[in-house]
């Protein structure tokens, strides 16, 4: 090998015939040792540097310009650390679960404890979270929880290289009441929902009898109403004494939370009874039956379990019960189905994936019934889904107004209404067109780095570059959906149309303590018919002000051709850096 290290000390002393002749010796494979070279670094919006020192041998800068054109060249002034690391550039065998948790009047619920399988998060600030490594399950309980909430739970399929998306809602506690467990006593609702606690019948979790104070939480869902049916627990399905499966129209629930002062889960002793009363919602109550079965929602498997008889008492139905959860007191459907295909809006494609929801309209508006996920094919009902593949197609209220949708990844359809067919008939409503996001990034971390910033850059319809990040949160097709500022994310960035050229995406370790490096962060990126890539953080960052870059991406006819793993850090990134990213003013 010639000996670079005498030829760089032979250079004449100007900087620009420094650059040329150590571009020159890049050209022809030669390799330099600790070779930096100062270079002027854009500003504004144009001409942005950044150099990428690899392992100390070489250096690298991508000019990200205004007129979408991308250099490698040798002039910079700010050195990268990459860790050679292959990972992130195939897909990967898991799904990832996501969504956002919201209160019953629509704003977003922070801070909400999420259950997927064994796995947990929390959702941020704007009621976000993320799931990734989800293992592939056609029915896969979603648990939320959150102090002074009426636990709830969704049901959902996920797929290997693919996200699953939730829409949660949860109530907040109705009537809340400290009883003495020796004493026992009654707590009422004001719609006249109550639960009877008898005196000396509440033991702890091992068994033990309790005699403190109890925390009573008494919470009624009035399915009529579109925020309550959404934060009905799992599916409007129940499993009937025989074991049978019987698709339901509730006519009112109720949960019961009772604690100890530390927050500790209270229930009812072996042999205990307690007595509940669910009221009837108003505009049910001229069909309501006199006797309704009573079911309670088992929080382990996701399902409603036939529990009982409930009796009609004017407009409230009263039982008795030997153990507190969530009841529900449901008929089953006079029932018919309906079958259809969902469409990509775009390339006419079916699509693998999608969730179908249809709700009931009229004469009964307290219903929900769907298809978790779309065959390969597009097709609802999903024959290779064990619940969809019991019934003839999505079952819906006979006879009835409906209103039909489709979403995915958190996009939905556009709501389209139909009458329901006459008891057992099937309806084929035709294809559902729906615009799916072809990107979405999604970001999660421990507590610390308080704040990471995700950011992207890419080519926009007229040549130019666009950039979404924490202060320019949508532009030419592409959102981020949140921005978490106190720890563990999620950000995510969606892209909803692609234009040829290169996405890439990146890190910003804006504030707090610790690293990139050792956050904990996992970064998922899913591409629509390609499937999901992770990639986590290398060794190697220093602190604040580093960015992480992780993928380019390549995108010709509107496709995605290349996924790069870049996988490194630029240390001290400025806001001249603007090929990157703006920093916060």
């Amino acid at each position: 090998m010639p000996d670079t290290q005498g030829i760089k000390s032979g250079l004449l002393s100007h900087p620009l015939v420094n650059y040329l002749l150590l571009c020159l010796i890049v050209a022809v494979g030669l390799t330099l040792v600790g070779c930096t070279v100062e270079g002027g670094g854009g500003g504004g919006g144009t001409g942005g540097n950044e150099n990428a020192n690899r392992n100390g041998n070489q250096n690298v800068n991508a000019n990200d310009n205004g007129a979408g054109n991308e250099n490698a060249n040798g002039n910079g002034n700010q050195n990268a650390n990459q860790n050679d690391n292959s990972d992130g550039g195939e897909p990967v065998d898991f799904g990832v679960v996501l969504g956002r948790v919201k209160d019953g009047a629509g704003n977003p619920l922070s801070g909400v404890a999420v259950t997927a399988g064994a796995l947990t998060t929390t959702s941020n600030e704007q009621g976000f979270f993320s799931v990734d490594n989800v293992p592939q399950a056609s029915r896969l309980v979603v648990g939320f929880n959150k102090q002074g909430y009426a636990p709830t739970a969704d049901i959902v399929a996920v797929r290997t290289g693919d996200s699953s998306f939730v829409d949660a809602v949860m109530l907040a506690e109705e009537q809340v009441e400290d009883l003495d467990a020796t004493d026992g006593g009654t707590v009422t609702t004001p719609d006249g929902g109550s639960v009877v606690i008898p005196g000396g019948s509440l033991v702890d979790a091992q068994g033990h009898p309790y005699t403190g104070t109890a925390r009573v939480a008494l919470t009624t869902f009035d399915p009529t109403n579109e925020a309550d049916r959404d934060a009905f627990p799992g599916d409007f399905v129940g499993i009937a004494e025989g074991g049978e499966s019987v698709p339901m129209v509730s006519y009112g629930l109720m949960n019961i939370t009772i604690v100890d002062p530390a927050g500790n889960a209270l229930g009812l002793a072996a042999g205990g009874t307690a007595q509940i009363v669910i009221p009837i919602p108003t505009g049910l109550v001229g069909s309501a039956p006199d006797t309704m079965p009573l079911w309670y929602f088992d929080e382990d498997d996701g399902r409603w379990h036939e529990d009982g008889l409930l009796t009609r008492d004017g407009n409230v139905y009263r039982s008795p019960v030997t153990h507190l959860s969530i009841f529900n007191s449901d008929v089953g459907m006079n029932r018919s189905y309906v079958n259809g295909r969902v469409l990509d809006c775009v390339t006419g494609q079916p699509i693998e994936g999608a969730q179908v929801e249809i709700v009931g309209i009229s004469p009964r508006n307290c219903w929900r019934s769907g298809e978790r996920s779309t065959s390969a094919l597009g097709i609802f009902r999903n024959p290779d889904d064990p619940d969809s593949a019991q019934y003839d197609g999505i079952p819906v209220d006979a006879d009835s107004e409906c209103e039909i949708w489709a979403s995915k990844n958190g996009v939905e359809s556009e709501r389209t209404r139909f009458t329901s067919l006459p008891v057992g008939g099937i309806l084929d409503f035709g294809d559902i067109c729906l615009n799916v996001p072809r990107i979405r990034i999604t970001l999660t971390w421990g507590a610390e780095p308080g704040d990471l910033d995700a950011h992207l850059t890419f080519p926009l319809a007229d040549g130019t570059r666009g950039h979404v990040y924490y202060d320019n949160k949508t532009a030419g097709g592409v959102t981020l959906d949140t921005d978490d500022q106190d720890g563990y994310g999620p950000e995510i960035i969606t892209v909803y149309a692609l234009n040829d050229g290169m996405y890439r995406y990146s890190v910003h370790h804006y504030g707090g303590s610790s690293t990139i490096s050792t956050s904990g962060a996992s970064v998922s990126m899913i591409i629509d018919q390609l499937g999901i890539y992770n990639l986590t953080p290398p060794s190697g960052a220093s602190g604040e002000r580093d960015a992480w870059r992780l993928w380019e991406i390549t995108v010709q006819n509107g496709a995605v051709t290349d996924v790069s793993v870049k996988n490194e850090y630029f240390p001290e990134v400025g806001a001249t850096d603007t090929t990157i990213f703006k920093l916060r003013k």
